[in-house]
C-alpha cells in the first residue's frame, strides 16, 4: 500500500479502471489503490485476515481509489489494520478466492505484479490460480493457533 501511495503521488496519470474476476465471476470493477492477495495471516503489519497462513483459500483485498487527499489516511489505516474495522469508510473491498483470480486493467499498458517479493511484468491480465496447498507451521502469535 505504501508503494501504491508513493507511485500515485509521483504520477500525473489517472488511476486505471480494474476488473477482478473471482472464481470465474466478475466481482469488482473500478479504480483501486492496490490489489493485495494473501493466503493467510502475515502478522500485525498486514493483519487483513485471521486465517492461518496456508489454510486453503486466498484473499483479495482492494482499497478503492478515494482520491489523493484520502490516500495517506487509507495507507495508515491499512498498515495498522484499522481498515478492517470500518471497511466502507476506507473503501476496502475483500473477496475470498477458492480457485482462481484474474485482475484485468482497462487498456493495454503493462503493469507490475508483485509475487512474494518478485515483480512480474504483466499485460492485459494477471491470472492467479490455486494449484495446491502446502502445510505450513503457523507463527505462535497468529490468531487461531494453539500453543
Amino acid at each position: 500500500m505504501a508503494l501504491a501511495m508513493a507511485e500515485r503521488m509521483l504520477s500525473l496519470r489517472r488511476p486505471r479502471e480494474w476488473r477482478a474476476v473471482v472464481d470465474g465471476e466478475e466481482r469488482a470493477r473500478g479504480r483501486y489503490q492496490a490489489h493485495i492477495v494473501l493466503n493467510g495471516y502475515l502478522g500485525p503489519d498486514l493483519a487483513f485476515t485471521r486465517d492461518p497462513l496456508g489454510s486453503g483459500p486466498f484473499h483479495l483485498f482492494a482499497p478503492r481509489d478515494q482520491g489523493l487527499r484520502r490516500l495517506p489516511g487509507q495507507a495508515r489505516a491499512a498498515r495498522s489494520g484499522r481498515i478492517l474495522d470500518d471497511p466502507a469508510r476506507w473503501g476496502m473491498e475483500s473477496y475470498v478466492v477458492t480457485d482462481r483470480l484474474e485482475l484485468r486493467p482497462d487498456g493495454d499498458a503493462p503493469f507490475p505484479l508483485n509475487v512474494d517479493g518478485a515483480t512480474l511484468p504483466c499485460r492485459r491480465a494477471a491470472p492467479v490460480r490455486r494449484v495446491g496447498q502446502v502445510r505450513l507451521l503457523a507463527a505462535l502469535d497468529a490468531p487461531g493457533t494453539v500453543s
